[in-house]
């Protein structure tokens, strides 16, 4: 409750309802802090292009669905490198979603872990309008579908998209006139403020695994090496 979404971003805010988040521009300076506050495990996201920590287990995760898009890299595709140099860094690839294995995966020899992303709560039997401003808006639309509900309309917005009150007046129009109520993610949620939120339901998701001995094996080495 110590900063907003506007001032850290909605994902910061977003982990922080789960555990101790922090945020800077030097990760080196803040892994430091971090330790000498007594934290003794630092996950980082989006920090397999980050040298400035050493690291004790890199996962990378990959969409099954869109896997690696058309191969290329930023500008001109959504690589950040390329895939082999990226997969030779990995300890281990999470392949997120239902889609194939990739070749350069099943190539790279590392350890594959399937995952899918699936909510932890039902939601009460009713009429829905649910809006999204997250990378793939669809997914969240797709998932609410799944769950048999009733879904009377669907309303995308850019990633990280700000609400403004004119965007929240017309969902809660669009609910109004639909009879629904209006559930969004729990990132976008994050970016609303307290008084914006009143009204809107949130579908709580984790990942789960299909082979959780796996997961435990490869985290309980890192922790085990920690220890000695």
């Amino acid at each position: 409750d110590q900063h907003s979404a506007e001032e850290v971003g909605d994902e910061p805010v977003m982990l922080s309802l789960s555990g101790e988040s922090w945020i800077s521009a030097d990760r080196g300076a803040a892994g430091r802090a971090m330790s000498d506050a007594g934290v003794g495990i630092i996950v980082m996201d989006a920090g397999h292009q980050n040298p400035s920590l050493l690291k004790d287990l890199t996962l990378v995760v990959v969409d099954a669905q869109s896997q690696f898009g058309n191969g290329h890299i930023i500008p001109k595709g959504p690589l950040r490198e390329r895939i082999s140099s990226g997969l030779a860094r990995a300890d281990a690839v999470i392949l997120m979603g239902d889609g194939s294995c990739p070749d350069a995966l099943r190539q790279s020899g590392r350890p594959i872990l399937r995952a899918s992303i699936v909510p932890t709560t039902v939601l009460p039997d009713q009429a829905y309008v649910a809006f999204a401003g997250i990378g793939h808006p669809q997914k969240f639309f797709d998932t609410l579908s799944l769950m048999n509900l009733d879904l009377r309309d669907s309303v995308p917005f850019p990633d990280h998209h700000t609400f403004s009150q004119a965007d929240l007046r017309y969902l809660r129009k669009l609910a109004d006139e639909s009879g629904a109520q209006l559930v969004t993610t729990e990132k976008d949620f994050a970016r609303l403020s307290p008084e914006d939120r009143a009204g809107i339901l949130t579908l709580p998701v984790e990942a789960q695994f299909e082979d959780t001995d796996a997961l435990d094996n490869l985290l309980s080495d890192v922790l085990k090496a920690q220890a000695k």
